[in-house]
């Protein structure tokens, strides 16, 4: 018997950290999936953890910081963060100074960080300019694109339009939000 530990994280939101672990027979894994399943190892899947918790710590002081107001260049400059492939935490930031790789450093010296264009309150005032489009109701275009989000890994947002054609692409430009941040992508079934 093989025993598999999934760990999930909401990271856009930073609300929750699932783990739940399940005994599988590894006879009945497909090469695909041994293939797959040999990558997590246990170094990776405790480097996940420890980096879900970093996040949830990381956005905890983000809060923190938003509430009281304060000025504080970690919060001014956050552009995400996301967990890569390799299970470690990587943060965004447009600009760095000593005082937010300090504060970065206090949670764990292991963070990555990278420097984005924009930063996360960029990116959400974008999201709440598309969703207040959008929820109006009153647009004939909205029917045009039905996916957006804010991507945290690539610190943009992406739009699927149901024709990506040049036109839509102004037109969303036109009547919705005309940001370099946002990617156009043809929308899938």
């Amino acid at each position: 018997m093989l025993t598999v530990l999934f760990l999930s994280a909401t990271l856009t939101t930073g609300m929750s950290t699932i783990s739940h672990s399940k005994e599988i027979d590894a006879n009945e894994l497909t090469f695909e999936e041994k293939a797959s399943l040999a990558q997590y190892d246990e170094t990776f899947l405790a480097r996940q953890s420890e980096s879900a918790e970093d996040y949830q710590v990381l956005q905890d002081m983000i809060s923190a910081a938003s509430y009281s107001k304060s000025n504080n260049s970690l919060t001014e400059n956050y552009g995400g963060a996301y967990i890569d492939g390799s299970g470690s935490l990587v943060v965004y930031l447009k600009e760095t100074d000593d005082n937010s790789m300090r504060q970065l450093d206090e949670i764990d010296n292991d963070i990555i960080v990278k420097p984005c264009q924009y930063t996360l309150d960029d990116l959400t005032n974008i999201m709440d300019q598309i969703n207040a489009y959008k929820l109006s109701g009153t647009r004939e275009f909205a029917d045009e694109f039905n996916y957006y989000a804010l991507s945290d890994s690539e610190n943009k947002i992406i739009v699927e339009l149901e024709e990506l054609t040049d036109e839509n692409m102004e037109k969303f430009k036109k009547e919705v939000c005309d940001s370099e941040a946002i990617t156009f992508e043809q929308a899938t079934d």
